[in-house]
């Protein structure tokens, strides 16, 4: 919820030239996107450390501790995706939609042909989750990257980060 507010906050701000007010948003959702996932990676780690999580699901053909790296790594895979919607929210922003559609459209076509290249070779489950996080991490870099070059005008950082604007922010994003 929190790119798709900024994504839509950004655009009409950037289309009216605010870019003040774009990069206040971009920096409070960076912010609470990072807090958000600081917070949920410390959870899953102390679930993955206290609980079976192998007997409480009910899985039987892969191992405890396999369990809880995959559903770690899963978490991270989720996290990825939270900052490339966010980076598709500054090419939105910058008038430049369609490169961020068909950046996110690649990566999920890349996301596709990887975790079907691991299951058609009986790869293990747990490689299948290092894998298909290894492509959402290379396509977070390469969109952090794009980012930066080709929209100028969103700041990457801190020092517009508020918390009136992170206020409005959380408001309208989760629900």
């Amino acid at each position: 919820g929190l790119a798709g507010v900024a994504g839509n906050r950004m655009t009409v701000a950037g289309s009216s030239g605010n870019w003040e007010l774009v990069n206040s948003i971009f920096q409070n959702v960076l912010l609470a996107q990072g807090l958000l996932s600081i917070v949920l990676l410390s959870a899953s780690l102390v679930v993955v450390s206290t609980v079976d999580l192998q007997h409480q699901l009910g899985f039987t053909q892969i191992s405890a501790s396999d369990t809880s790296a995959i559903l770690v790594l899963l978490l991270c895979y989720m996290i990825a995706g939270f900052y490339m919607g966010l980076f598709r929210a500054a090419y939105r922003a910058s008038e430049l939609e369609a490169r961020g559609v068909m950046a996110i459209n690649f990566w999920k076509l890349t996301d596709f042909v990887v975790a079907l290249t691991v299951i058609c070779l009986h790869g293990r489950a747990l490689f299948l989750a290092e894998a298909i996080l290894g492509v959402a991490l290379l396509w977070a870099l390469l969109l952090y990257v794009d980012v930066r070059r080709r929209c100028p005008q969103v700041e990457f950082g801190l020092a517009r980060a508020s918390w009136a604007q992170s206020n409005t922010i959380f408001t309208a994003g989760p629900p």
